[in-house]
């Protein structure tokens, strides 16, 4: 069988961690039940996958060192939680979804609409408390996962 990827094992870990932390991502993001089971059990493959390949070769893993657990979530989201890949489509439509809920300044809100850059969101608390943001340009709006 020939191998149709050209890249080391070193380098597989690697590009593995990061999916794995991903996948996780998306399983919190995703509200469909399938897409949730799908992406527990990709999840539960990758990290099998990445603790044989650290156990063999005497490697560190997200799993089993901290600092290098932080150091990839830094380099794959921003301090308010927003992804740095790029996302899919499917993972724009379920994280701005209707309904998801969201902080700023201190309190819960749900998402009640979008349209382009801003946001629509309605206090949980007070339903007469309604809000109107940029979500690009505003470093206080996170996703509540």
């Amino acid at each position: 069988m020939e191998k149709t990827r050209n890249i080391s094992i070193a380098e597989y870990f690697d590009v593995l961690q990061r999916e794995y932390i991903i996948s996780e991502w998306r399983g919190k993001v995703y509200y469909s039940p399938r897409d949730k089971r799908y992406y527990t059990k990709v999840c539960g493959c990758k990290r099998e996958r990445i603790d044989d390949i650290a156990k063999r070769n005497g490697l560190k893993s997200i799993f089993t060192d901290d600092t290098l657990m932080c150091k990839v979530r830094i380099e794959l989201f921003n301090d308010n939680g927003k992804p740095r890949f790029n996302m899919t489509f499917a993972d724009v439509q379920n994280y701005y979804s209707i309904g998801s809920e969201w902080s700023y300044d201190g309190e819960a809100y749900k998402l009640i609409a979008v349209n382009g850059f801003e946001m629509r969101l309605q206090n949980i608390n007070s339903k007469d408390k309604m809000i109107v943001l940029d979500q690009m340009n505003n470093p206080k709006i996170r996703r509540i996962l």
